[in-house]
């Protein structure tokens, strides 16, 4: 099964942190785990309304409605960890929050995962504490999941996530390779082939010694722990001041405009007589843009693909088929960003005159790690 319309909820896990996208911002497992989906459907879009720092009943009350005005096939619910860590938590009501966003976007047809968290006593001997808590929790997500339908990712069954290679130095958030694996679990457990292994253990260090274990635990005590609860001592959050990175959905894969060379302005924006007349600019997928050169633009001396970062198009961006001709195509209602562009890539003629698109494949990727 392909999905089309993805939607992830969930706290800094979702949201990425501590996996850089090589611009500034941050790529993370559910980026990783949208282009899994689109490998399978080019057309796929994605939307993350995760934001680091929030506690359930807040992912519920910020992220569930505008994630069903969405209308996806395909949600992803993390979350809890914030709410453990507090010294008082109540662990039915932080679960009854999480059931209700499953209820509500299996509610609307969507296949919906959620997952359980490992032990996190194996992670940091401080955290031995909120080992039952986690543990009490994963119950409850599995109970619930199970009443609503919902695949499991189960990272504490498998005792995946346990190795510290697979964190950040805060032992809070996972790191690229941690990022990874969470993404192939989330495959794996959707039924996506060539992402099993993730729950296999990564090759044994030699242990390290006592007194090395004890400067690391102190450095990190200084580091992380220390900043974290002199936050939350003045009621402060990581995610204050924090929106969601990819609030739209928007395509996983790049976007291609078809222009004479000329006609695209080097600054500013670009605007098409259909976005006067119809409201848009017309756009294509990648498989879309050899038909349309052909069928639109067979006489037009030269052509170039200009290929453009869906996050960057400031306007809406739909994918329809607005003509009823069987085929939906992209759209994006307001002018084009020429910030926006990736790429430009000329088209070439075949031997009986006809446009051949083929990318330039040095050419860089839209929003690198989505």
């Amino acid at each position: 099964m392909t999905f089309q319309r993805y939607v992830a909820l969930g706290d800094s896990q979702t949201e990425g942190l501590n996996d850089p996208d090589g611009r500034g911002g941050f790529r993370g497992w559910a980026d990783r785990f949208a282009e899994f989906l689109a490998a399978d459907n080019p057309h796929v879009q994605y939307a993350n309304l995760a934001v680091r720092g929030r506690l359930v009943g807040a992912i519920r009350a910020e992220q569930l409605e505008p994630a069903l005005a969405m209308r996806p096939d395909l949600a992803t619910v993390m979350g809890g960890l914030n709410d453990l860590m507090r010294p008082s938590v109540d662990l039915e009501a932080v679960a009854a929050d999480l059931e209700a966003m499953l209820a509500a976007l299996r509610g609307v047809g969507a296949t919906v995962l959620t997952n359980t968290f490992p032990d996190p006593s194996t992670i940091a001997p401080l955290f031995r504490r909120l080992a039952p808590r986690v543990a009490a929790y994963n119950e409850l997500i599995r109970a619930a999941a199970a009443r609503h339908g919902a695949p499991v990712v189960d990272f504490a069954a498998r005792g995946a996530g346990t190795d510290l290679r697979f964190w950040s130095p805060d032992r809070i958030h996972a790191n690229p390779v941690g990022h990874s694996l969470i993404a192939a679990a989330f495959a794996d457990t959707l039924g996506r082939a060539g992402h099993t292994g993730w729950d296999e253990p990564l090759p044994a260090l030699a242990p390290a010694g006592r007194w090395r274990r004890v400067g690391g635990e102190l450095r990190w005590l200084g580091r992380d722990v220390t900043p974290w609860m002199w936050r939350r001592a003045r009621g402060r959050s990581s995610g204050d001041g924090i929106v969601a990175k990819r609030p739209r959905m928007v395509p996983v894969a790049s976007l291609f405009h078809l222009v004479a060379p000329d006609d695209w302005p080097a600054t500013g924006w670009y605007r098409t007589a259909s976005l006067r007349e119809e409201g848009f600019v017309h756009l294509s997928f990648a498989d879309q843009v050899q038909a349309v050169a052909n069928a639109r633009y067979r006489d037009v001396a030269e052509l170039i693909a200009v290929e453009l970062d869906p996050v960057a198009l400031r306007a809406e961006v739909r994918v329809e088929d607005s003509y009823g001709e069987g085929a939906a195509f992209p759209h994006v209602y307001g002018p084009v960003p020429v910030g926006a562009v990736v790429a430009k890539h000329p088209l070439r003629r075949a031997a009986d005159g006809s446009w051949l698109f083929s990318p330039d494949p040095a050419a860089a990727h839209a929003s690198p790690g989505r």
